[in-house]
C-alpha cells in the first residue's frame, strides 16, 4: 500500500478506528485520508511508520470530534505538504507534534484553521510555521500563546522556528490594535446651496495581529476646527458630510475609530486626520439658444456662425470646446472664448449635430463646473443665379434658339430654356415656332445640383429682326422694229424680278421721255412714231416687304434699240 488518500472521507458517522497494527512504512501520500469525518473521535495511529510519507494535505480536515491528537513518534522528515492538516478541528484541546520535522515542507496555509478550542501544543526542534516559499501559517489568532520554557507570550504568527517548546493559550484578555487609514490626504466637496454634501468613504481600518474587528468599529469627530466639528460623520463607515451653508474654505477633520472591547480582546483605536476642500458647486447652466441653425454651403471659406450657446449663472472664466461625436460635426471650430461655431468650407449639405462642452474654471469660492448644450447645424444648398442678355437675331425662316450672354453662379447643373410672346411671360411658346420676326421673351433655369439650388432668370428679349428682302432685278435689252412703230406703239417685258418679298411696284425714274414703265406690271412701253436710235431710262424697283422681310428698292438702266 502506498496511498491512502481519501479512504474513509466522508465517514461521517465514523466514532473511532484502531489503525495500530498498519504497516504504512510504504504509504507516500495520506491526503483528506480522515476528511469529514465529523463523529471520529479517536484513532490508533500513534505508532505509524510515516518516513515516506509526502503528502499530508487535509488529512484530519473537519474531524470536529477529535479532542486530542498525539503524533510524538511520527516521523515527517520527508513531508512537503501539510495544508489544512488540522482545519476545523473544533474540538481539538491539545496536539503532540514533539517529533514532527517541517524543514522540508513548502505548504502550511490553513494548518490550524477553525481549531477554536485548542489550548496546547508541542512542538520540536523542527518545527516551523514558515516555508522556503515565503509562505506562512499561525497557531489560532483567537489568544496569545505563553511559552512554557521561557513564560513570554507570543502572538499566534510570531511562534519561533526550530525551538522545542510547549505553547499554552494564555487567557488573559489580549491587546488589539487598529489601523484608521487615509486614502486621500485632501478631498474636495463641492457644496450645493441649500444641500448638505456627504464624501466618499475617506477611511479603512485595517485589524491587526488579530481579526475580528471591522464589523464592530465605530467612527467619531474629533476635530479640533469649531466648523470641522460640525460636520456629520457617519459612525458605520466613516463617512464625512458637510452642511449646507458651510463657508468656502479647507477644513482638517480629524476621526477616530474604536473596536470596542469583547471577551478575548481590550478596546483598541486609532484616529486620522485629512482635510476637506470646501467650495461651491459651480451652478452653471447650458442651453442652445436656437434648437437649429440654417447656413448655406459655401465652398470657398468657413462660415462662421453667431454664439449659439447661452451660458447662465456660472462663476469663473468659460472656455468652449467641441465635444460632438458625428465624424463632420467634430471638425466645426468652436471659438474657446465666445463659443462661436465655424462650419469648415466645402461642408457636405446635410444636417450636424453639434455639442458644445462649456468649462468654468475654478474661482475663489467655486469649483470648476462643466455643461453642454447640443443644437443642429442645416447646411442648406447655397443659392444659384442666372442672367440672360437681351439678343436679336434675323430672320432664316428656320426656329432660331437663344445663344445670348449667360452670367450665372452657383450650381453647374444643365440650362434650359423657355420662351413666350409677351413680357408678363403667361403665353408659352414652343421653341420651334420661335422664328417668324418679332419680340421674344426668354427665361433660363439652371439645374440645381448637389451643393446649389435650382434658379430661373428673369425675361430677357429675344428679337428676330426681319431679314433683308431677297428681291434680285434683272433688265434685258429690247430691240424694237421703227416700222412698226409708225401706227402703235409698242409693250415689251424689259425686266425680270425674282424672290421678291411683299408687293412689287416699279417707277420711271429718269430717262427718255418716249419710254414709259407700266407702274403694276414693269413693262416698258416705246412711243408710236419714235424714230431709230438707242434710248435707255432708269426704273426703279420696289418690293414692300412682309412681317419677316424688309422692304428694297433697286434701280435698273433699261436700254431699248428702236431700229
Amino acid at each position: 500500500m502506498t496511498t491512502t488518500n481519501s479512504m474513509f472521507q466522508g465517514c461521517s458517522t465514523l466514532k473511532s478506528l484502531d489503525l495500530s497494527g498498519w504497516d504504512t512504512s510504504q504509504v507516500t501520500s495520506m491526503n483528506a485520508m480522515f476528511k469529514d469525518c465529523g463523529k471520529l473521535q479517536s484513532i490508533g495511529l500513534e505508532r505509524w511508520n510515516m518516513g515516506l510519507v509526502e503528502d499530508m494535505d487535509s488529512m484530519f480536515y473537519g474531524c470536529k470530534s477529535l479532542t486530542s491528537l498525539d503524533l510524538s513518534h511520527w516521523d515527517t522528515s520527508s513531508a512537503f505538504s501539510m495544508s489544512s492538516l488540522f482545519y476545523n478541528c473544533s474540538a481539538l484541546e491539545s496536539l503532540d507534534l514533539s517529533n514532527m520535522n517541517m524543514r522540508y515542507v513548502t505548504s502550511v496555509a490553513d494548518m490550524f484553521e477553525q481549531c477554536v478550542n485548542l489550548a496546547k501544543v508541542t512542538v520540536g526542534k523542527d518545527f516551523s510555521l514558515r516555508t522556503d516559499l515565503g509562505e506562512g501559517n499561525s497557531l489560532p489568532t483567537y489568544h496569545q500563546w505563553r511559552s512554557a520554557k521561557t513564560g513570554q507570550v507570543f502572538d499566534g504568527a510570531e511562534i519561533p522556528e526550530y525551538e522545542a517548546d510547549t505553547y499554552v493559550l494564555n487567557k488573559g484578555k489580549m491587546t488589539a490594535v487598529i489601523t484608521l487609514n487615509v486614502q486621500k490626504p485632501s478631498l474636495n466637496v463641492p457644496l450645493v446651496s441649500g444641500k448638505a454634501c456627504a464624501t466618499p468613504i475617506n477611511v479603512t481600518v485595517s485589524e491587526g495581529p488579530y481579526e475580528g474587528y471591522l464589523s464592530d468599529v465605530t467612527f467619531s469627530n474629533v476635530s479640533s476646527n469649531p466648523t470641522a466639528r460640525t460636520f456629520i460623520v457617519n459612525s458605520r463607515t466613516g463617512a464625512v458630510s458637510v452642511p449646507s451653508g458651510t463657508a468656502a474654505g479647507t477644513y482638517e477633520v480629524k476621526l477616530k475609530a474604536v473596536a470596542p472591547e469583547n471577551d478575548l480582546f481590550q478596546e483598541a483605536s486609532d484616529t486620522a486626520s485629512f482635510k476637506l476642500k470646501v467650495k461651491y458647486a459651480n451652478p452653471m447652466v447650458v442651453s442652445a439658444k436656437q434648437a437649429s441653425v440654417a447656413v448655406a454651403y459655401n465652398a470657398a471659406v468657413a462660415t462662421t456662425l453667431g454664439a449659439n450657446i447661452s451660458v447662465g449663472n456660472a462663476k469663473g472664466k468659460l472656455t468652449y470646446v467641441n465635444a460632438s461625436q458625428g465624424a463632420t460635426a467634430k471638425q466645426f471650430s468652436v471659438d474657446a472664448s465666445t463659443g462661436a461655431v465655424s462650419v469648415p468650407k466645402g461642408t457636405a449639405v446635410g444636417t450636424y449635430e453639434v455639442v458644445v462642452k462649456v468649462n468654468a474654471a475654478e474661482s475663489e469660492g467655486n469649483w470648476p463646473g462643466e455643461g453642454a448644450a447640443s443644437f443642429k447645424i442645416v447646411v442648406n444648398k447655397a443659392a444659384s443665379s442666372i442672367r440672360l442678355g437681351d439678343q436679336t437675331k434675323t430672320y432664316t425662316g428656320k426656329a432660331l434658339a437663344y445663344t445670348g450672354t449667360v452670367t450665372k453662379s452657383g450650381s453647374a447643373g444643365a440650362v434650359t430654356y423657355a420662351y413666350y410672346r409677351d413680357a408678363n411671360c403667361t403665353k408659352a411658346v414652343k421653341a420651334a415656332d420661335v422664328k417668324g420676326a418679332g419680340v421674344y421673351y426668354v427665361k433660363a433655369t439652371v439645374a440645381a445640383s448637389a451643393t446649389h439650388t435650382a434658379a430661373t432668370s428673369a425675361a430677357a428679349k429675344l428679337t428676330i429682326s426681319k431679314a433683308a428682302n431677297p428681291m434680285s432685278v434683272k433688265a434685258k435689252a429690247q430691240t424694237v422694229k421703227a416700222k412698226k412703230l409708225k401706227s402703235k406703239a409698242i409693250v415689251v417685258a424689259a425686266l425680270v424680278v425674282k424672290s421678291a418679298q411683299g408687293k412689287v411696284t416699279y417707277a420711271k425714274a429718269s430717262g427718255s421721255g418716249n419710254i414709259s414703265i407700266n407702274k403694276k406690271t414693269g413693262k416698258v412701253t416705246v412711243k408710236k412714231k419714235t424714230k431709230k436710235g438707242t434710248y435707255k431710262v432708269k426704273v426703279k424697283v420696289t418690293a414692300t416687304g412682309n412681317t419677316n422681310y424688309k422692304s428694297s428698292t433697286k434701280t435698273v438702266t433699261v436700254k431699248v434699240v428702236v431700229k
